[in-house]
């Protein structure tokens, strides 16, 4: 009896591929996949290739640059009424800056009254 246990080493392999293949015949009932498949709804699939996203997030990326420095296009038109001081309190907050308009801007140091 020892002996043939030893004989029979493969016994227990066998019996591992007897159940794979009663599982196999399992999937062989199953209908082909074209036919489970083909009454699916099919997905629209949108191919964009990596350099169309690139400018796409590159052109957004520039749009919002530019709605944040829209105030900064504008010249300002002086007008008869407009001094220097209320130049500089309506586009930089206080009147300190006002010198700083007349070093930037070509303004005749004799025009100026104080």
């Amino acid at each position: 009896m020892h002996l043939n246990q030893r004989d029979d080493q493969a016994a227990s392999l066998r019996n591992q591929v007897e159940q794979q293949q009663t599982t196999q015949d399992d999937t062989d009932s199953l209908p082909p996949r074209n036919e489970v498949h083909q009454n699916s709804k099919t997905k629209v699939k949108w191919k964009i290739s990596f350099p169309f996203i690139r400018f796409i997030l590159i052109l957004l990326i520039v749009i919002i640059l530019l709605l944040l420095t829209v105030k900064l296009w504008g010249e300002h038109q002086a007008e008869r009424t407009d001094n220097l001081f209320s130049i500089s309190d309506l586009h930089y907050g206080n009147t300190n800056f006002a010198y700083h308009i007349v070093e930037d801007n070509p303004i005749d140091v004799e025009t100026i009254i104080d």
